[in-house]
């Protein structure tokens, strides 16, 4: 039961946050500083931050093993392993993806 002092807390939202047909609407505020937008990596930069993203909250298993993921490649080209921590080391031994496509082509 909702007591009178959480009744505030609880009430819904004001109209001004609804949307046209009358959902609630959410705004977050993103306290990160714009980074700058290399043309050549967007692609892989957006699913880099959305792994990262969902490994701060997720555990990933395998067979009930804990899998500890470094990286992550396309499907389209699986040989090219993109690291995921910036720094870090892969399973392939490399630290960027220019030493994995510099392997792959020598």
């Amino acid at each position: 039961m909702i007591g009178k002092r959480d009744e505030k807390r609880f009430s819904a939202p004001p109209l001004e946050e609804r949307d046209v047909s009358g959902d609630v609407v959410f705004r977050f505020s993103l306290n990160c500083p714009p980074s700058p937008i290399d043309p050549e990596r967007a692609l892989e930069d957006f699913f880099r931050a959305r792994i990262q993203d969902l490994l701060r909250i997720v555990g990933i298993t395998c067979k009930g093993k804990r899998l500890f993921v470094d990286g992550f490649h396309f499907l389209n080209d699986p040989e090219v392993i993109l690291p995921l921590w910036p720094g870090a080391e892969t399973a392939a031994g490399t630290s960027s993806k220019d030493e994995i496509r510099d392997n792959k082509e020598g």
